[in-house]
């Protein structure tokens, strides 16, 4: 009975969402060579030391990111920059294949792997959500600060 019991709450707390602090990476543009308006990539990165937006074409933004089923939110800080509103006037992003996040990032979300699945991503206010699969590490890492690089 006691097994039983450990194992349901174990069940219930690998489910539960932790957010952790990243780094997000976005290229304005559109298409192949990121030319024009829109965003062309987002990289998602534990490392707090992410190289400067040093460009009016990069942006470099904290915020958080967490699973929940099978979503990945990224939050940002603060907002993305106006040449992210692409040709038909949204701040979205495009995944043409699917984006492997890396194993840093997974792990501190509870996963030993993360695919973004390709879609058009439409941000919500400062949030992009990611349609994801994944393989669930067996046991999460709980109130692990994020480590920088």
């Amino acid at each position: 009975m006691i097994l039983v019991v450990f194992l349901a709450l174990y069940g219930l707390e690998a489910k539960e969402a932790k957010a952790v602090r990243v780094t997000i990476t976005v290229v304005f543009g559109n298409g192949s060579n990121c030319a024009g308006r829109g965003i062309c990539s987002v990289t998602i990165d534990v490392s707090l030391r992410a190289a400067q937006s040093g460009s009016t074409t990069t942006q470099v933004i904290e915020g958080n990111a967490e699973v929940k089923g099978d979503k990945l939110y990224v939050t940002l800080s603060k907002g993305l920059s106006d040449m992210a509103i692409n040709e038909k006037g949204v701040k979205s992003v495009s995944i043409q294949r699917p984006q492997h996040l890396s194993p840093d990032v997974a792990k501190q979300l509870g996963y030993n792997n993360l695919t973004i699945l390709p879609s058009n991503y439409v941000m919500d206010g400062n949030t992009i959500t990611f349609d994801v699969k994944g393989a669930p590490a067996s046991s999460p890492v709980k109130g692990a600060p994020v480590g920088t690089k």
